[in-house]
């Protein structure tokens, strides 16, 4: 007789889910284990095909191609769609029914979502390491974390708070930011505990796709919303910029996804916890993106009022005691705490931070509907704040017109949708037959609309609509889903193939989706190196762009490692330094390169020698004998106003109006045209100021001061070696040195800049005058190019002597010359006649060039195998019927007038 067949018992459900639970760690360390070794191996794989794999990388970035391949593939799509139930896919049923036994529990999926954009990005930090900030609103929510984390909600007021004046932060009444907090929590939650900020803005992009997971299980089948989750994962987290900038909407999204999520579920139940979640919805909403949370909030407030009245299913004790008493309760407790907030950082309950700032410093602008800001107290001391409120009234008085509302739709498009998650939408009057959801496109429609009435947008924005979008996508793969299941299932292999061709391109280039060095983080590492206490006094150039500040603190500046303080006059910075006595001072300017840290004095002292024509395209740092350079510093030219220049070169009409590490020397055209100026040679010292490389003499062109820049513009001497040399800068009995690379060459376009305010090339006619913008270069016109930097002579000239008549001087490296991105065949080079460091090159306009204010143009050096290239410039090219009309005029006709 054979034995009874042993049966095991079957497993409760309650220890299957307890097993369940423990896989979740082993498989998250696996992933992560996974994820990181790739990356360190791609890391190493990079370091020695860095520029290849960069190329690649932003091929693969670029939004273009992108639209194009994936415009294709939803065409494909549609295709199939159309051909319905002929088309059949059935290996995916398995994999169906599977993800859909996943998703039925609620709480794994929730995770699941959660946990993946959280491990693949920490994964990822050998290839895309913790981003620095660059931009002020970075710096803004970075202070309010630290702040926070300090355990205040604002700090005291510095008593030499004028040196720390920054973009988007205020020091009256009190030392703070303008923006709203909940961003900031995120950040400030790990610096409790001693985590780097962004370790909050990771988990945050985890938690937002978490909760858009969450939102979509009370809209659609669990496993549509856990579809919905992995889209909210693939589209915003990983490469995404929310959780590689600190100024992203992952706050605002968390808020929308919270108050779309408990809109369903309070309608069906009726639940305190439900209510208490629409209420931390809106408050997180009313601390991210208050302008558009209001707008986005009210339609679907006003919906739960009507169905709270209406409703005959729940008893009103119930729906008033479950719903109204602890929303209303929750709400009521969130304003009491935005007043004590407003109160604490403001001064007063009713003032929020960001007005503050308005009336600080006029930013941010008004809405269209309201005046512009046209003056604020804060704004005349520092250029770069000044330049901000210009640059945002300017933005409000272009006003609301079609062509920039187009712009903006096609950023929120280019961001939330692009192509294929664009197909989705043409069922889209099948998903609004559900008037919930008929209602939500609503409430996402008026928030896009109420932002346009303001002056800027960016895609993060919209963020509070973030859920939406993708309820509305899901629903419409619904749609789709039941018209062709072959269609359905290839768009979403082709949504996450472009998920992973994107990824892609962002590992292979990082900085084009991560800041991974900016120059103040490079200096923070050389003084990290140094150890110590440090004070660092930055100096921006006159062409410093606001946009990227440095000059940004934390909570507590006084106990901070660095201090980053404005330069300003002598006497206050030596008051700032004496104050600071503990501390090593510096002086750095972030928009020189070579990027250096001066020390401190009062003394002058060098903080780069640079080419006259502007920094080269390929980044080379030095200068070559016979070129014009410039030396930047400061305390030797403090008593002069503007410049010594009265003719630099050797040439009038051009007036020097500026002088920097980034654009060298650049000009102003004068009425009358180009005419013969100073007398050469020109002196040795000018100002009381001479300038040595190597121990030879450079001749003094010009001595200048554009607000607070000092600089010296001296030719180089053209029998100067090769290789590293010490400059020196005497201003009376004191010296300063600097050291600088000596190249062969280091061509450069001389500049001027026109009533566009643009930089153009220097461009004369035969007749001396000044090709611009009234008096554009014309198809086939012979033009010359001033240029500078192109190496050595044949036959050689001597250092602070004109161009010679005759015999011709002309450089011995072959030139390029490229104008609209194209090559110019014929052209020649030389020494320009009469002037000093200058080369003249004489070409013919393109008769194919195409017309514009600002046609490329630039300049190269071939040394055997390898070319080096000059600045990037451009110069204006009439159009046809002005070239044509003006072909028989007289050249003198050109002069300015």
């Amino acid at each position: 007789m054979a034995a009874p067949a042993l049966i095991s018992p079957p497993v409760p459900v309650a220890r299957r889910h307890r097993l369940a639970w423990l896989l979740w760690p082993g498989c998250s360390a696996a992933l992560f284990a996974i994820v990181y070794l790739s990356a360190l191996a791609l890391r190493d794989f990079g370091s020695s095909y860095g520029p290849t794999l960069a190329g690649i990388g932003d091929s693969l970035l670029d939004m273009r191609t992108r639209n194009i391949a994936e415009g294709v593939a939803a065409g494909f799509c549609l295709i199939a769609a159309l051909l319905g139930p002929k088309l059949r896919w059935k290996r995916w049923r398995g994999v169906e029914a599977r993800v859909s036994s996943f998703a039925r529990h609620r709480t794994w999926a929730i995770v699941f979502v959660g946990l993946l954009p959280v491990i693949v990005r920490l994964g990822l930090l050998p290839v895309l390491p913790v981003p620095q900030p660059t931009v002020h609103d970075e710096f803004g929510y970075l202070l309010l974390a630290d702040t926070f984390a300090s355990g205040r909600l604002t700090n005291p007021t510095h008593p030499f708070w004028k040196h720390f004046e920054a973009i988007y932060i205020f020091h009256q009444p009190t030392y703070s930011s303008q923006y709203p907090v909940a961003p900031a929590l995120l950040l400030a939650i790990p610096e409790v505990f001693g985590a780097h900020p962004w370790i909050g803005l990771c988990l945050g992009t985890g938690l937002m796709c978490a909760l858009i997971c969450w939102m979509l299980q009370a809209w659609v089948p669990p496993r549509w919303a856990l579809l919905g989750g992995l889209l909210a994962a693939c589209r915003f987290a990983i490469v995404g910029p929310w959780v590689n900038t600190y100024w992203g909407g992952t706050a605002a999204a968390i808020g929308g996804a919270l108050v779309v999520g408990s809109l369903p579920r309070i309608l069906r139940y009726w639940r305190a916890r439900d209510s208490l979640l629409l209420a931390l919805g809106l408050a997180i909403l009313a601390q991210s993106r208050p302008y558009e949370g209001l707008l986005f909030s009210l339609p679907l407030l006003a919906m739960l009022l009507v169905r709270f009245l209406r409703e005959r299913r729940v008893s009103l004790r119930i729906r008033v005691a479950h719903t109204l008493v602890p929303f209303t309760v929750a709400l009521l407790a969130f304003a009491c705490w935005m007043a004590y907030y407003n109160w604490r950082v403001t001064g007063h309950p009713l003032l929020m931070p960001y007005a503050l700032n308005q009336k600080l410093y006029g930013t941010p602008q008004s809405f269209f509907w309201q005046p512009p800001l046209l003056n604020a107290p804060g704004i005349h001391d520092s250029k770069d704040i000044a330049d901000v409120f210009d640059w945002q009234l300017k933005t409000y008085r272009e006003g609301f017109t079609w062509s920039n509302q187009a712009q903006r739709l096609g950023s929120f498009w280019a961001f939330y949708l692009q192509p294929l998650l664009t197909l989705t939408l043409l069922w889209l009057p099948f998903v609004m037959r559900d008037w919930r959801i008929r209602l939500l496109v609503l409430a996402a429609a008026l928030t896009l609309v109420g932002n346009s009435l303001y002056p800027f947008f960016f895609p993060h924005y919209a963020a509070p609509i973030c859920g939406v979008i993708l309820l509305v996508t899901v629903q419409g793969m619904r749609h789709l889903r039941a018209r062709s299941a072959f269609a359905f299932r290839a768009l979403i292999l082709l949504i996450f193939a472009s998920t992973l061709v994107t990824a892609a391109g962002g590992l292979l280039d990082p900085a084009a989706v991560d800041t991974v060095a900016s120059p103040r983080s490079k200096v923070t590492q050389q003084l990290q190196a140094l150890g110590g206490k440090h004070l660092v006094l930055v100096r921006y150039s006159p062409d410093h762009s606001f946009h990227f500040g440095v000059i940004y603190n934390s909570a507590d500046i006084d106990h901070a490692p660095i201090v980053w303080a404005r330069a300003l006059d002598l006497a206050s910075n030596k008051a700032l330094t004496n104050y600071y006595r503990d501390r090593k001072a510096w002086i750095f300017n972030p928009d020189e390169e070579p990027l250096t840290l001066t020390p401190f004095t009062d003394k002058p002292y060098i903080t780069v020698v640079a080419s006259g024509g502007g920094r080269p395209e390929d980044l080379r740092e030095g200068v070559s004998p016979g070129e014009i350079a410039v030396v930047l510093g400061a305390n030797f030219a403090g008593g002069i106003q503007g410049t010594t220049d009265s003719g630099m070169l050797g040439l009038g009409g051009l007036r020097l109006i500026e002088a920097t590490a980034q654009h060298g020397d650049v000009f102003r055209p004068e009425a009358g045209g180009v005419s013969s100026g100073t007398a050469v040679p020109f002196p040795l010292r000018a100002a009381n100021v001479s300038v040595q490389f190597g121990g030879l003499p450079a001749p003094v062109l010009a001595v200048s001061n554009f607000a607070g820049q000092e600089s010296v513009t001296v030719q180089v001497p053209f029998d100067l070696p090769l290789g590293r040399c010490a400059v020196t800068l005497q201003a009376g009995p004191v010296q300063a040195t600097q050291q600088v690379q000596v190249l062969r060459a280091t061509p450069g376009i001389l500049q001027v800049r026109l009533s566009d305010s643009h930089l153009h090339a220097v461009l004369l006619r035969s007749d001396s005058t000044i090709v611009d913008l009234k008096h554009p270069a014309r198809r086939g016109e012979s033009l010359k190019l001033l240029a500078t930097g192109l190496g050595s002579l044949y036959p050689p000239v001597a250092t602070n002597q004109p161009g010679p008549v005759a015999p011709i001087a002309r450089p011995i490296y072959k030139l390029i010359l490229g104008v609209n991105n194209h090559g110019v065949p014929q052209f020649t080079a030389e020494y320009a006649p009469s002037l000093v460091g200058v080369e003249e090159i004489t070409f013919q306009v393109p008769e194919d060039a195409p017309a514009g204010q600002d046609i490329p143009l630039l300049l190269g050096l071939k040394f055997g195998d390898r070319t080096v290239y000059s600045n990037r410039s451009s110069f204006p090219v009439a159009g046809l019927e002005s070239s044509a009309s003006r072909k028989n005029l007289p050249l003198g006709s050109d002069a300015i007038r």
